[in-house]
């Protein structure tokens, strides 16, 4: 699968797009696939190495998601494969899928529709992020 990795902190631009083997859920985790994610101020920070929890190096920022579940680890859940979910998690969101705990997702409502959705959260993120982020097709 194809996912934004960073392997130095810093300049936005540092980043590179890769393929990256696929999560595998593990006991009592979901995976989904990643179809709307969020860019936010938090998200640069992360980048730039100066926010106030720092993954280590290597990594792929993001830290909210929506899509569809792909796979769900063995313990029995609520969530099934097919179920739309909304996700806030540390990092790994700029990616094809990703994989979280069960706790850390929410079903969405059946009529959401993704395309074009976007929240108060999520305009002030643009501002902030403006003319700092240059995404290339595919990113």
């Amino acid at each position: 699968m194809c996912a934004v990795v960073l392997e130095t902190f810093g300049a936005i631009q540092n980043r590179s797009l890769k393929e990256v083997r696929e999560p595998i859920p593990g006991r009592a985790q979901v995976l989904n696939e990643v179809q709307a994610t969020g860019a936010t101020f938090a998200n640069l920070l992360v980048v730039q190495g100066t926010y106030q929890v720092l993954p280590e190096l290597r990594f792929t920022p993001g830290r909210e998601n929506m899509g569809p579940v792909r796979a769900v680890g063995e313990r029995k859940r609520t969530i099934q494969p097919g179920d739309h979910l909304m996700a806030m998690v540390d990092n790994a969101r700029l990616a094809e899928a990703a994989s979280a705990s069960e706790a850390d997702r929410c079903k969405m409502p059946e009529n959401l529709f993704l395309r074009g959705c976007r929240g108060p959260r999520q305009r002030v993120s643009d501002r902030k992020v403006e003319g700092r982020v240059v995404l290339t097709p595919r990113e």
